[in-house]
């Protein structure tokens, strides 16, 4: 560890982020997939829209950890403008994927967050049900591991879709949840800001 943090500026901090977690996925997800999917309901098809849904999480990762770390002194629309201008850059750019498939794809990352409010909301909801009934629901240890939760819960739902009935409903709904949980189980922000000084300069 370098006695002095290096200086750098959020756009470009974002970006590395997003880079690294593009490239780990890339070399990694074949592996992780036969850890996550148990009871192998997985077909080649699920796996590949796993795939990229997954990039998906990692990105709304990122941008909930700029969110819990650097809301002081970052402002949240600015927070959010950067990421998605990062994640389509690094789309095109990095991955050479058309412009028009690299903004559906940044869309989807508003998607996620949505589902992620859903089930935050439904989560209250059932708290308040239990209160009335003297029954209190335990919590997560902190703002962060509670977000944590929201967020892979609301990828789950995402990637299993809306038919519960399906006989593979419950399987892909568990496989996504536990990829989930492997891919954001660090706060890869926190753990970059010990390496770095953000400045607040955004492009």
């Amino acid at each position: 560890m370098s006695l002095f943090k290096k200086k750098i500026d959020f756009s470009q901090f974002v970006a590395d982020l997003i880079c690294f977690q593009l490239d780990f996925l890339e070399n990694n997800f074949s592996q992780l997939t036969p850890l996550a999917d148990e009871f192998g309901v997985l077909t080649e098809i699920d796996k590949k829209d796993l795939y990229e849904n997954i990039q998906t999480l990692a990105v709304a990762d990122i941008l909930l950890g700029c969110h819990l770390n650097l809301c002081d002194r970052i402002a949240p629309e600015n927070i959010n403008r950067c990421v998605a201008v990062m994640y389509r850059r690094s789309l095109v750019e990095y991955k050479g994927m058309p412009e028009k498939e690299a903004e559906n794809k940044a869309h989807k990352v508003l998607d996620l967050l949505n589902l992620m409010e859903q089930v935050e909301k439904e989560d209250k909801r059932l708290r308040e049900e239990a209160s009335k009934t003297g029954y209190q629901m335990k919590r997560m240890n902190n703002e962060y591991d509670e977000a944590k939760y929201f967020l892979t819960s609301g990828f789950a739902k995402y990637f299993a879709g809306k038919n519960k009935d399906a006989k593979d409903y419950e399987g892909k709904h568990f496989a996504a949840f536990k990829m989930a949980k492997a891919i954001t189980i660090s706060d890869i922000v926190a753990v970059s800001l010990k390496e770095c000084k953000v400045t607040d300069d955004i492009d």
